[in-house]
């Protein structure tokens, strides 16, 4: 074997993808998944299965157009979607590092490979954080309502960045196809509501970047097709807000959950916005938090070899400390947070138990900003524009539970399982905890 071959970067993306496919096999139908397999037997040509459930299932259900067409058809032909999610799931490790490494292809073979070992280590991290919530709906409906649009917004970013920002030219064939994989990645991830803001806010992040930055653009001369994107995701965002099933489904499902939910308060949403963040941070043992707040620590003291640097662990401690309160109550939800989750903390009343919970989270709050202004004075500054705003996104990911009312549906503890939305927080969180690793390991 030539070990010098440029190729030989990509060998453990090639095991990486062959074992999950064969864990995807291992697999059961369960949950949601087994509903929607019945949908195509029961509508087996396409314009019955249009007519009677698709149309309807917009109108009167979600407003995730490409979601709601394919999950009866993946449901259905597992094996298709065996391959679909394995190669998707392939495709994110495989961008992290392209995506976040300045330079990547003038790295060596040796630290390419490294790069990519780590972005397959922080893909699995993900997978097993997230195992419940993957689980939750069956494993077709839930990664085609969050981790594909998810993975298609990456994919979309990465060709964003790649042919329209740096104009990386392409002939023919590949140009037309490489327009078409831009088109239809963004289409996929704006399907889901909160991918589609999540999108929207990278290419602000790009738009910045490029026009503040590297100084390439001018605001008014940016690509033309980068409007036309942006078009799509307005379209999209406007969709979702006037989907018809919307009403429908509130009077069906959300106000036997959650009650009245026009009568709650700014303060009382807000309030609910914050406490979603306590409770799935402190309730749920979540890896890619504890591993991006070990991280955070790590370099914190790497670059500035100061006591007062050890505080950023604090986070990654309080999180062992709920973590081992877990494991005595049998890895069930804090019951104190129990009682919170429905309307959050102030409702509760400013007890001692509230005082003591909102203290424990401003403190993990604070210190962890302390980290961040230390990676900026003493580190490498030019990663944090595109770190907070990661973070500011992971945050605006999960706030939203406050604000849209079917969210608080799928909200732990409310629900069997941790909340589907934690998995776009957890897929924020990964890609900073990406940069931190990437930063401690170019400073050995």
């Amino acid at each position: 074997m030539n070990l010098n071959s440029k190729y030989i970067q990509y060998y453990p993306f090639i095991i990486f993808f062959i074992l999950l496919l064969v864990i995807h096999f291992i697999l059961p139908s369960i949950e949601d998944d087994l509903i929607y397999s019945s949908f195509l037997n029961q509508n087996s040509d396409i314009s019955s299965y249009i007519n009677n459930y698709y149309l309807p299932h917009i109108h009167g259900w979600s407003s995730r157009y490409f979601t709601d067409l394919l999950t009866p058809i993946m449901a259905t032909y597992t094996v298709i979607w065996n391959v679909i999610d394995s190669v998707l799931f392939t495709l994110m490790a495989l961008l992290i590092p392209k995506l976040l490494v300045k330079n990547f292809n003038d790295f060596d073979l040796k630290n390419k490979s490294k790069f990519n070992i780590i972005a397959i280590i922080i893909t699995v991290l993900f997978g097993i954080s997230n195992y419940c919530a993957l689980r939750s709906a069956g494993y077709v409906a839930t990664t085609l309502n969050y981790t594909w649009p998810f993975i298609f917004g990456i994919i979309n970013i990465y060709l964003v960045k790649t042919y329209i920002f740096d104009k990386k030219r392409l002939d023919g064939l590949k140009k037309w196809i490489c327009y078409l994989a831009i088109i239809f990645s963004l289409a996929f991830a704006v399907n889901m509501e909160i991918c589609a803001i999540l999108v929207f806010g990278m290419y602000l992040y790009l738009i910045y970047e490029y026009c503040y930055r590297k100084s390439q653009y001018t605001f008014l001369k940016l690509p033309k097709s980068l409007w036309l994107l942006i078009a799509m995701i307005i379209c999209a965002l406007l969709f979702h807000k006037f989907n018809p099933g919307n009403d429908y489904r509130y009077h069906y499902e959300i106000a036997n959950w959650v009650g009245n939910y026009s009568e709650v308060t700014l303060i009382n949403k807000i309030d609910l916005a914050t406490t979603s963040l306590y409770v799935m941070m402190l309730t749920t043992v979540d890896l890619i938090l504890f591993v991006f707040f070990g991280l955070l620590g790590i370099y914190s003291y790497k670059i500035n070899k100061k006591k007062s640097s050890l505080i950023v662990f604090i986070p990654a401690i309080i999180l062992i400390l709920a973590y081992i309160k877990l494991g005595f109550d049998g890895f069930n939800a804090l019951s104190l947070a129990q009682n919170f989750a429905p309307n959050g903390l102030i409702s509760h009343g400013l007890d001692l138990k509230v005082i003591l919970i909102i203290i424990s989270y401003i403190v993990m709050i604070l210190t962890a900003l302390y980290g961040l202004y230390i990676i900026n004075k003493h580190g490498n500054s030019k990663i944090m524009p595109l770190l907070i705003w990661i973070i500011i996104l992971a945050f605006v990911s999960q706030s939203v539970v406050g604000f849209a009312p079917s969210a608080q549906i799928w909200y732990f503890p409310l629900h069997k399982y941790p909340g589907r939305w934690w998995l776009l927080f957890n897929g924020m969180i990964s890609f900073a905890s990406a940069i931190l690793i990437y930063e401690i390991l170019k400073r050995k």
